[in-house]
Formats: C-alpha cells, structure tokens, sequence
C-alpha cells in the first residue's frame, strides 16, 4: 500500500467514495448484537442464504464480473454479505459476524471523526474570530485535541490494516461472487487510504498551526517594537515643535518692538531732515534771486564796458594827463603797503588757526582711538561677564546696557568725523583765501583804497551776520544741551537700576562737550568783536583818505573813475562768487551729513541686526544648558 502522490488524487478518492459515505443512513450494520436481534444466530445457514437471496432480488442490482465492476454504484452490507453467505459454509458463519463488527465499526468511527474533524474547525474559527480573547488557551486546547485524534487515526490505521490482512482468508474460499470479495477489498483499502490522510493531515494542521503561532508571536513582537519607537518619534516631535515655538514667538516679538521704536526714530529723523530741506530750498530760491540779480548788473556792466571802452579811444591824448598824477599814484602805493602789511599779520593769524585746527584735529583722532578702545574693552568685559553669568536676566541686562552704549559711541563716533570733515573743510577754505590774498598782494596795488574800501564793507556785513544769527543760534543750542543734561540727570537719579556706570560716564562726557561748545563760543564772539573794531578802526582812515581823494578825484580825468568803478564791479562779482562757491560747499555739506546719517542708520541696524542674532544664540545655549 502507497499513500496518494498529490492532494487532488486524495480529492478524487474522496469524491470517488462519497457515494459509499451517503448510504450510511440505509445501509444495514451487521455486529454481533444485529444477528442475535435479527435471528441469524438461531437460524441455520440455509436459512440466512435464503434470505439473503432474496433480499439481492429485491434490490434489483445487476451481477456483474470483477471486469464489469462499477465504484460508483453504491453497494450495501447487506448485498455484501448476503452474497458471502449463500455460500458460506456452517462452520465460518461466526467468524464472518465477528469480522463484519470489526470492519463495520471502524467505518462508523471514522465517519464519526470526519464529523469530529469539522466541528473541530467550525470551533477553531469560532475562536479565531472571537478577538483574542482566551486565545493561548483555546491554541492549547485545539492543539492538544489535535494530537489526541493524530493518535486516534494512527491506531485506526492499524486496526484497519490488521482488518484488511485478515481478510485475505477469503482469497482462499472457492465462491461464485469474486466482485464481491474484491469490492470488499477496495472498500477496506479505502478505509485505510482515508484513515492515512486523516492523519496526515492533522499532523500537517499541526505543523501549520506551530508555524503561524510563531509568525503571529514574531508579527507582535514588530508591531510592539514599532509602536514604542513611534511613540518615542512623536514625543520628540512635540517636544521640538513646543521649544521652537517659544523660540520664535520671543524672537518675533522682541523683533517688534525694536522694529517700532526704529521706526518712530526714523520718522521723526525725516521729519527733522524734511524741515532743513525746507529751509535749504529757501536758501536755494534766495541764492538764486541774487544770483539773477548778478546776472542783469553784468549785463549792464557790459554796456557801461563798451561805451567806456569807445571813451577810452576819444580819450587816448589825455595820457599826459595821467603821467602827471603818478606822483599821487606813489603815495597811494605807499598805503598800499600798508594795506599788505596789515594784510600779512591777518594771514599770520589765520595760519596760526590753522596750526590750532590741525592740533584739534589731531586731538578728535586721538579721542576716536581711545573711544575705541573703550569699546573693545568693554566688548572683552562682557564677554568675560557672560562666561561668569549664566542667568538669563543678568545677560539680558547687560546686553541692553551694551547696546545702549554701543549706539551712544557710534553716534559720537559719527560726530567726530563730521567735527574732523568740517575742519578739512574749514581748513581748505582756509587754504583758498591765502591763496587768493597773495595772489592779490602779488598785484600792482593800484586802486587799493576802493577795494579794501567795499572789502571792509562786506567783511562788516559777514561778521555783523555771524554776531546777529550764529551766536544766538550757539547759544541757544548750549542753552538747550545744559537744560537736556540736567533733565538727564535727574532721570538717572530718579531711576534705581544695575546703569549707573555707563550713565554717569555719558553724563560726565556730555558735560565736557557742553564746557566744550560754551569756551568755542566766547572764542568765537571774541574773535568776532576784535574784527567789527578792527574794521571800524581801518574804515575811520580808509573814509577821511576816500574824501581827501574824492576832492582830488573830481580834478582827475572820468576815465580814472570808471577804471575804479570797473575795478570795484570786478571785485564785487568775485565776492559774490565766492558767496555762491561757499554756498554750494555748505549744501554739499549737509548733503555729505545726511548721507552719513543714513548711513549710521544702516550701520546700527545691521549692529542691531547682528546684536539680535547674539542675543537669540545666547538664550539658545542658555536653554540647552537649562534642559541638560
């Protein structure tokens, strides 16, 4: 005997046999018990043959030979053994009874167990579905069932093979139905065939049911780790997202605020440079007029020019004339002189204030190099105080402190240079009236007395202009510093805070400045006074000289005159130029101080910019210090 090669044999098998399976409802079970019920114990062999045949006659099944044997027609024990039986002997009717029981009743054990088997299933699935609940146990209970029926199929493979070996006693007994004896056979070799894969395939659901119970113990064990390690992903997450939250809303608002209190500053900066382009545009439209009003009296100058220029050619035979008058040409060379010599002491002094300013100059360099040392020390102090200090309102503090301080030195940063430029500047002009003073002094000297003359004239009005304007506007804004240092000071006295350094240090400097600002101005009014006396004292001589000549001039010839008138118009011309080039110095001047302003403004947003960009790097390390 061989078990079936593939499962779909197994398959065809049973279908093969499910006819057989079907007639257990009306087929006939002959055990022990049924032939003492049914009289076939009592009776003789004859008798029961009787029977039997005539039970085959009633069922109208057709003889056939073992060649025309048919498996799908299904065939009863009673057909069985009724045909055994007729020709049977006396002697081995009992021993075919007692052989019927043994085959019968594994039959009736195996279809059992096929009913077993599926309610088996139906209850596993039961389980199955039922959540998990109880599930190791009902595994145990099924597996142990499992094993219980592999052993029960075993057992009934070898009873059913002991069956099928003594049955081969009939191969022996001479009788008429040998189909009958091999259906008997196929149906034994059946029994046996299904019994095997009974067992097989329990021991296979066994083994399945090992592996998926290792699968499904694996699959857990992922999942479990899977779900802590997201849990773990996801508590970071939130964690990170929270601490980045706070960051960015503290940053932002800090952001805010610094953002609005620039640009309040900025506004009132515009406001403040859109006023002194007002008065600049004034000074514009003013300097424009003049410069109209210039403009015609050339033209009329011109004309004047050309007819004195067709008198020049009528008066060419009164050269005489003027040969004669160079006596009284010497004498005004001789005061010529003078004028130069006076001339050269004002050049002495103006180079000595030109050695003052340079000094100066050099001073605002050195308080530049110093002012940025202080910062650099101050920059190493707060470094050093943040290694020191960690908290977070201290560093806060400090920083504040340092802005403030870094903002004050920018500006007076700023203020120096611009002290340092209007110097250069003042010095250039400088330069340029010495220049033009020799380039004068190295002139003939004629007609000297009408130039210094309206000179002085205008030289009266400047510094009669500078003590009327320049002086009340210097002391107003020393008057305003003075009165904004005391507000300052009791502020600083009124407030109770870790600043009083750095305060009294801005305080004290700003003191200095204003002293500073006070004794320019006295210098300055001072200087103004000895040059309004000067001039009057010049102008007293230059006038008694003007009428002396006047008188003499009224002798002299016309073209004399409009030579000096001439001469004086040139003059003029030339002093209002100057005025015009001076003006155009002053507006690229403030043009040069607005721009630097903006560009201070740019510096100390990119300072803020980066001082923010510290400040949120410090309270990052201060929070990560914190958590570890």
């Amino acid at each position: 005997y061989t078990a079936p090669s593939s499962p779909t044999e197994g398959v065809k098998e049973k279908n093969k046999f499910h006819s057989f399976r079907e007639a257990k409802g009306t087929r006939h079970q002959f055990s022990s018990r049924d032939w003492v019920e049914n009289g076939f114990g009592h009776e003789s062999p004859r008798m029961i043959a009787k029977n039997v045949v005539e039970r085959l006659s009633q069922t109208h099944i057709p003889r056939s030979s073992s060649k025309e044997f048919d498996l799908h027609i299904p065939i009863t024990t009673e057909d069985v053994y009724g045909g055994y039986l007729n020709r049977c002997p006396e002697s081995k009717l009992d021993m075919l009874a007692q052989k019927g029981c043994v085959t019968d009743e594994p039959y009736e054990n195996d279809i059992g167990y096929h009913e077993d088997l599926s309610g088996l299933e139906k209850q596993h699935c039961f389980f199955g579905g039922s959540n998990g609940l109880n599930s190791s146990q009902t595994e145990e209970d099924i597996d142990m069932e499992l094993q219980r029926r592999s052993k029960e199929a075993e057992e009934r493979v070898l009873l059913l093979s002991e069956a099928l070996g003594q049955e081969t006693f009939l191969r022996d007994v001479g009788f008429n139905v040998p189909s009958l004896i091999e259906t008997i056979r196929h149906l034994s070799e059946d029994k046996l065939n299904l019994a095997l894969e009974v067992s097989e395939l329990l021991q296979s659901r066994i083994a399945e049911r090992v592996h998926a119970r290792d699968e499904l113990r694996m699959a857990r064990a992922e999942l479990e780790s899977q779900t802590k390690k997201i849990e773990t992903e996801k508590h970071e997450i939130q964690l990170g997202l929270e601490k980045e939250l706070d960051r960015r809303s503290s940053d932002w608002s800090s952001k805010l605020e610094k953002h609005r209190l620039e640009e309040q500053r900025l506004r009132e900066r515009v406001r403040e440079l859109a006023e002194q382009n007002v008065s600049l545009q004034r000074e514009v439209s003013s300097f424009n007029e003049k410069e109209t009003e210039n403009r015609s009296m050339m033209t009329s100058s011109a004309e004047q020019l050309k007819e004195l220029t067709r008198r020049v050619e009528k008066l060419n035979d009164e050269n005489e004339v003027l040969r004669q008058n160079l006596s009284q040409s010497q004498e005004k060379h001789q005061a010529a002189i003078e004028d130069i010599d006076c001339i050269r002491r004002n050049f002495e002094e103006k180079d000595k204030e030109c050695k003052e300013m340079h000094k100066s100059i050099a001073k605002l360099f050195r308080t530049c190099k110093e002012q940025e040392k202080t910062i650099e020390g101050l920059r190493e102090g707060y470094n050093q105080e943040i290694e020191k200090k960690h908290s977070m309102e201290k560093n806060e503090v400090w920083v504040k402190n340092l802005q403030m301080e870094q903002m004050r030195l920018t500006g007076v940063e700023l203020a120096l240079r611009r002290e340092v430029e209007s110097c250069r500047h003042e010095v250039d002009s400088l330069r340029h009236e010495n220049i033009d003073l020799l380039n004068r002094l190295k002139g003939n000297g004629k007609d000297v007395g009408a130039l210094t003359f309206k000179l002085d004239k205008e030289m009266r009005n400047r510094v009669y202009y500078l003590q009327d304007q320049g002086l009340s506007m210097l002391n107003e804004s020393a008057h305003l510093s003075s009165k904004l240092i005391e507000f300052i000071k009791g502020k600083t006295s009124q407030l109770q805070e870790t600043q009083q350094g750095l305060d009294s240090q801005f305080i004290v400097e700003s003191d200095v400045k204003v002293q500073c600002f006070k004794r320019g101005i006295e210098s300055l009014t001072r200087s103004l006074q000895t040059i309004s006396a000067l001039l009057l004292e010049k102008s007293n001589p230059v006038a008694s000289e003007s009428d002396s000549e006047s008188t003499k001039l009224n002798n002299q010839s016309s073209e004399e005159i409009l030579r000096t008138e001439l001469k004086s118009e040139t003059l003029l011309t030339n002093l209002l130029r100057e005025k015009l080039y001076s003006k155009e110095l002053e507006v690229e001047q403030l043009q040069a101080e607005v721009a630097a302003g903006v560009r201070g403004n740019d510096i100390l947003r990119c300072e803020l910019q980066n001082a923010m960009d510290n400040i949120s790097c410090l309270t990052h390390r201060l929070k990560d210090l914190e958590l570890q």
